[in-house]
């Protein structure tokens, strides 16, 4: 949303499987429904990599796939979405008044579905190692360009060799399933990563994303890979295909910017022996 909400109907506290739920029946019924959401949409089921226990799915479901299309089909009938959290709530009768970012909202109803944080075992470095792992392509040399963000979602929860390089079982979901903020500071990250390396022409940057903990999301570079795979079912590539680039477009350009970082090379070099 735009602009703050100044009154509404129905105001949903945490986009959980049950905040989803509540927020689809309430703007179904011609509601006007606003669901906010300080981490991830779907709770813990987004980052649950396959769930077996849920109606209607006999096979299992990749979590995420199932928190998408639960927003997705809220959304459809009307419920809106707000990427933060709710900062206090009071009674003023005949509303309920929540404080947010953007300032105060009064509601006729409040569903307060809030849910549960993963208990941690607070073993050194788990924070760095926890959250949703993101992949970023950079293309470029002195003017680096950022790529969508991609998602690996892996057939039975697992990322084999066999998926990784001799078929094309690996979804790659685009754009990954975090916040629209979070992904403009992954992008921002991967390309500080790629020029703090001194690197050029092209590579994959990967990382950690949490936003569960609330407030700013914790971004951590995993790995920054200048030479990534680059067959047809590799994730480069199809980072920019997703981004409108072709194959043979990205190939074009890798060897227009190859040519132009040797050109420059050979004039520096050309000017120190002058």
């Amino acid at each position: 949303m735009d602009e703050p909400v100044e009154e509404i109907d129905v105001a949903i506290v945490g986009g959980g499987p049950t905040g989803l739920a509540a927020g689809l029946y309430a703007a179904r019924a011609s509601r006007r429904t606003v669901l906010w959401e300080r981490g991830v949409l779907g709770g813990q089921i987004a980052i649950t990599a396959l769930v077996d226990n849920y109606p209607g799915f006999a096979d299992g479901v990749q979590g995420p796939d199932l928190a998408i299309d639960m927003h997705r089909q809220a959304e459809k009938f009307g419920m809106e979405t707000v990427y933060g959290g709710v900062e206090g709530l009071r009674r003023d009768p005949p509303h309920y008044v929540l404080t947010t970012a953007d300032g105060e909202v009064r509601a006729k109803t409040v569903i307060v579905t809030s849910g549960a944080d993963p208990v941690k075992l607070g073993v050194p470095g788990e924070e760095a190692l926890t959250g949703r792992e993101v992949e970023c392509a950079v293309l470029g040399n002195a003017e680096p360009q950022a790529s969508p963000l991609g998602e690996i979602r892996a057939p039975d929860g697992f990322y084999s060799y066999a998926a990784k390089y001799e078929n094309d079982s690996a979804e790659l979901v685009v754009p990954a399933a975090i916040s629209e903020a979070a992904a403009e500071r992954v992008q921002r990250c991967a390309i500080d990563a790629f020029r703090a390396l001194d690197c050029a022409g092209l590579a994959r940057v990967d990382f950690f994303v949490d936003e569960e903990a609330g407030g700013e999301p914790a971004i951590h570079v995993l790995e920054l890979n200048t030479l990534p795979g680059f067959t047809p079912i590799s994730m480069y590539p199809r980072l920019w295909q997703e981004a409108g680039l072709s194959y043979p477009e990205l190939i074009t350009r890798l060897l227009e910017r190859a040519l132009g970082r040797s050109r420059g090379t050979r004039a520096r070099t050309g000017a120190a022996h002058a």
